[in-house]
Order: structure tokens, then sequence, then C-alpha cells
């Protein structure tokens, strides 16, 4: 047998064992047992339900490699354990770019809450987290507006739960970020901290937070004793609903919409409300 060929099986032993260590470990963090399922495949990783697919290591698999899916596997595993996946739903804002930043918000949650007494996972989420903002480029970034808004917001909420700094890597872009958010944001911030332990209390908070942002258009009007509530929608489409008193009505898209709906309501009405430098318009109708 020739070196190289020893080599290789040596290599593809060591991947099974990583993997299948890996997976154990995982399933031990998310108290799911054996219904926790765990493939490792090419591409990013992700949970779905009980599945949780990581990335494929390589047969070499450096250190770095290693402490990255070691903290891929131990995120993965605290939504599993912290997560509600019904109570997220019904909070979760329809227009996409809000719904990364609320999905993003939600795991740094659950790794928060997780790791607070398990010094081990949160050293693997830090490692990982330091070689993301590496790889990324934070260190190289500085405007505020080369950094996205989920990882921003992600960041600053990651202080505010862990109470450990970011990164030293995205430290500089980050205090773009945190010198223009205003006083609302930050109040946000601050009670999403102390609501961290309930994914209500936590979703209701990071949901101010993005509106305190406008990253989710939030706006009320009263006509004929009935109460709308308009926000932005992922279909850029208007819904509406009747719901005893109360009309819900679901605008999508900004900056400039001139959109109709049937309200169901007698009359008609017209309302148009400043967002920043942006209008939105919306004229009622009675359904006859």
């Amino acid at each position: 047998m020739s070196i190289s060929s020893s080599s290789s099986k040596q290599d593809a032993s060591r991947q099974e064992e990583f993997k299948r260590a890996t997976a154990n470990v995982l399933r031990a963090v998310a108290h799911g047992g054996a219904e926790v399922q765990v493939a490792f495949q090419p591409g990013p990783g992700g949970v779905a339900g009980k599945r949780v697919r990581l990335p494929l290591p390589t047969r070499a698999l450096p250190p770095a490699e290693m402490a990255k899916l070691r903290g891929a596997a131990d995120a993965a595993a605290l939504r599993l354990r912290h997560h509600d996946e019904s109570v997220h739903a019904n909070r979760t804002p329809a227009r996409r770019e809000a719904k990364e930043v609320f999905d993003a918000l939600e795991q740094v949650r659950v790794e928060a809450v997780g790791a607070r007494h398990m010094a081990g996972v949160a050293a693997n989420l830090r490692a990982r987290l330091a070689e993301e903002c590496e790889a990324e480029g934070y260190d190289r970034m500085t405007r505020k507006d080369q950094l996205p808004l989920p990882a921003a917001l992600s960041l600053l909420a990651r202080e505010q739960l862990s109470g450990e700094p970011a990164p030293a890597a995205a430290r500089r872009v980050l205090d773009l970020w945190r010198d223009t958010l205003g006083e609302k944001a930050d109040a946000a911030l601050a009670e999403m901290a102390r609501a961290q332990d309930s994914q209500e209390g936590y979703a209701r908070a990071a949901r101010r937070l993005l509106a305190a942002l406008q990253v989710v258009a939030q706006v009320r009007f009263l006509f004929h004793h009935h109460t709308a509530y308009i926000r932005q929608d992922r279909d850029h489409a208007v819904r509406c609903s009747r719901r005893n008193d109360r009309i819900d009505l679901c605008i999508a898209q900004l900056p400039v919409a001139q959109l109709s709906a049937r309200c169901g309501v007698q009359g008609g009405l017209r309302f148009a409300h400043a967002v920043g430098r942006q209008q939105l318009f919306l004229r009622g109708h009675h359904l006859g």
C-alpha cells in the first residue's frame, strides 16, 4: 500500500469520526435525541424542523475549519432547543428585508440564551462569529451602508444580550451604526436584552426595533370608528380582512405606492403618510 493511499484513508476515517462526534454533540445540546437528523452537505447549513444541514468538512480538517463547523453545529442545536417556530411565525414581518433581520435577531437570542451556562458552546460561537466577520471583510469597511442591515442589527443585539463586545473585525463599522440608531432603536435593543428568556417578549421588542428603523412601516388611522393597521407586504399587493370593528389592511410597496383596497366599510377614504422622504397612499372603497 502506498503512503499516499494510507494517508488518504486516515484522512477519510478522521473526517467520519469528526462528523459522527459533531452530530452526537449537536443532538445532546439540542436535547433532541435520535429524532434530530444531521446531514453534512456542500453549501451553507440550516435547520428545518428536526433536520439539520451542516457544511461538508474537508478530509484535511484544519483547526480553523473544525472550529467553524463546531460553531455551526452549536448554533443549530441551540435553535432546536430554544426556538418555537409557531411563536416566530406569528410575529414574523411579511416584507423580505424585515423578515431577514427578524430571523437573524431570533438566532442571536437562542445563541445568547443557550450559551449562557455552556462555556465550550460560547467559545465555539465566538470563534465562528469572528471567522465570519473576517471572511466578510468587515475590518475593511469604512461606510455604514457597506455592512448589511441583518448583520449590523444582529451584532448590536448580540452585544446587548451577551454583554460581550463584537469581534474586533466588526467594531469600526459597527460604531458607525451605533452612533445613528436613535433613542427608540436603543430602547428596543435594551428591551430585547431584558426579554431574551421569553421568545414572545423578545419578538415584540424586535418588531419595535424594526419599526424604529422603518424596516417595517406601521401607521394607524381612524375612519368611522374603525382602526386599520397598515404594513408592508412581501408580495407587493394589498390584503384586507374584517375582524369585528377592526379593518386590517396590508400595504406592500415603498417608496411610493398608490393602491386600491376593497375595505368593506361605508363610503371611501384617502390616506397619506410620510415615511421619511417617502409617501404611502391608500384609497378604500365600499364592497357593495
